[in-house]
């Protein structure tokens, strides 16, 4: 039912701003911290085995910045399919099968998100 998509809509809009916060938080310290640090970090390396230390730390610290953000931009595109779906089901544009059938599809998509 149209009840049961918005309660998941609602918990996979709240799961995305929870997850905005914490990448706004992170892009605040990056930006206090500079480019800099990073650099600083990989250039004070003492050995090999230290560089490859810190530059794996790097690394690993930007793939978990990237990944946030696909995350986000996946979430956005679920809940603006959500809205979309939604304004053209108040406006009466479908019929009984083919809500059954984006409501089905909907609450699946959501479903990954829960």
């Amino acid at each position: 039912s149209i009840q049961e998509v918005e309660e998941e809509l609602e918990m996979v809009t709240e799961k995305k701003e929870k997850q905005k916060e914490v990448f706004e938080k992170r892009v605040v310290a990056l930006y206090e911290a500079g480019e800099t640090q990073y650099l600083d970090l990989i250039l004070k390396s003492r050995s090999l085995s230290d560089f490859l230390s810190s530059y794996y730390v790097i690394s690993e610290l930007a793939e978990a910045d990237r990944s946030l953000l696909d995350e986000l931009k996946d979430k956005k595109s679920k809940i603006d399919l959500f809205k979309d779906f939604y304004e053209a089901y108040g406006s009466g544009d479908y019929t009984d099968k083919k809500e059954g059938v984006l409501i089905d599809t909907i609450k699946e998509v959501l479903k990954e998100e829960v």
